[in-house]
């Protein structure tokens, strides 16, 4: 794939991060049945693939991401909701990261991480 591993490594390790301090923050507003609350941590494995799946998306074309997933004979696109569960890439989605949130605040810091490899 395009991405290395120490590069993969990053963006696991600080998606992660992003998560856990995303649900800490709004501990009190992420109601019983909410998707965040289903978070486990990610890992490289995990990410490889819903990159793939993103780069897909630019291949197959659909109204919006939810169709992939979608089971009426029209839309279905198997390979997704084999590789994935649809809540599982929106949560991945949600809290994608490739920086520090808690580190420096100059928006150069974002992407330093790319930079240094």
């Amino acid at each position: 794939m395009f991405l290395d591993s120490n590069l993969m490594d990053i963006i696991v390790k600080e998606t992660n991060n992003y998560a856990e301090q995303e649900r800490k923050a709004n501990r009190a507003k992420i109601s019983r049945c909410s998707r965040s609350k289903k978070w486990i941590p990610t890992n490289d494995r995990e990410m490889k693939l819903f990159f793939g799946l993103i780069i897909l998306q630019g291949i197959v074309r659909k109204p919006n991401q939810a169709i992939f997933w979608s089971h009426r004979r029209i839309l279905h696109t198997p390979l997704y909701s084999k590789v994935m569960p649809v809540n599982r890439f929106i949560l991945l989605f949600r809290y994608l990261h490739f920086c520090n949130n808690e580190a420096e605040k100059k928006m150069i810091f974002q992407i330093q991480n790319f930079g240094n490899l």
